[in-house]
């Protein structure tokens, strides 16, 4: 969390300075993990904000996530992830277009989980616990979807997105989660 408030306290200070305009935004969505565990077409409420830089083709910006997952086997994850992202950005130009900005995403950062076993039984890590236990580690996470932005004023914006996550789950675990996004929010620009 001091990540983010760190990076968004910069990003607006260097705002008079950029040819760009810096935004922050509140997102919240559904993820739908890949995965067995977590039984497939079950989705879990997600939510996060990203603060960056607008520009009219492009933005650069850092995303942050925070998703509570519960599997099959009565494990529970809270997963987060801090992903740098960029967007490419076509702004439409017709008559009654205009206010519509299509956009593709792709990014890169770190993911961060606990696992807290509850019942004891081998947990989709690989290990076998025999009672309650708690597994904490952090990887490497990718992500690229597309979404639309609908602006509301010259300042503020809604959006939808869909978007594939890839966050592994580092050293101590050889999981990986592989899932998609959609998700919603609210954008506004300084």
């Amino acid at each position: 969390m001091k990540i983010i408030a760190v990076v968004i306290a910069l990003m607006l200070i260097a705002a008079p300075v950029c040819a760009g305009e810096a935004f922050v935004s509140y997102q919240a969505g559904v993820l739908m993990p890949e995965d067995d565990n977590f039984g497939y077409g079950k989705g879990f409420f997600t939510q996060g904000a990203e603060a960056g830089y607008s520009f009219k083709y492009a933005e650069v910006g850092c995303e942050w996530m925070i998703t509570n997952l519960k599997t099959l086997f009565d494990s529970t994850f809270t997963d987060h992830s801090v992903i740098g992202t960029v967007k490419i950005k076509y702004p439409l130009t017709w008559k009654w277009l205009d206010r519509l900005t299509p956009y593709g995403v792709v990014g890169a950062g770190m993911h961060f989980f606990t696992n807290q076993n509850m019942k004891g039984s081998p947990d989709q890590i690989g290990n076998d616990a025999c009672g309650p236990e708690t597994i904490a580690d952090s990887g490497f996470a990718l992500k690229y979807g597309g979404g639309i932005q609908y602006r509301l004023t010259d300042r503020v914006s809604i959006f939808g997105e869909a978007s594939y996550r890839y966050g592994n789950e580092g050293q101590g675990s050889s999981l990986a989660v592989y899932s998609w996004i959609y998700n919603g929010g609210i954008r506004i620009k300084f």
